[in-house]
């Protein structure tokens, strides 16, 4: 899953999970976290679902949650966090591992 915060950033990769079906027509419910830092030095975690997810809740360090397919919410930049989101059907959908080959990633 990639992550784009802005028109003029670079999309990046932000979860990656290897021999699964997410993000295929057989696997289309995904969420996915990262942690962001915004031009005035806040960091923040953000999470976003697919179609089908109605809400998204962030536990561990902070605590937050959100109706809709997006969430973002303070945090430092080094928050332990666990997203999951909530289907249509009414089912939890964990999030996909964080992309920990990326730079970026906290």
């Amino acid at each position: 899953m990639v992550l784009r915060t802005g028109a003029d950033d670079a999309v990046r990769a932000v979860a990656r999970e290897a021999d699964t079906a997410a993000c295929s027509r057989f696997g289309q419910h995904v969420v996915a976290q990262t942690h962001w830092r915004s031009p005035q030095g806040d960091w923040y975690v953000l999470a976003a679902g697919s179609r089908a997810v109605t809400g998204l809740r962030v536990t561990g360090d902070v605590v937050a949650k959100a109706d809709g397919r997006t969430l973002a919410v303070r945090a430092p930049r080094d928050a332990e966090t666990e997203v999951s989101g909530r289907l249509e059907t009414g089912d939890d959908l964990p999030a996909l591992p964080v992309d920990t080959a990326d730079p970026a990633a906290p």
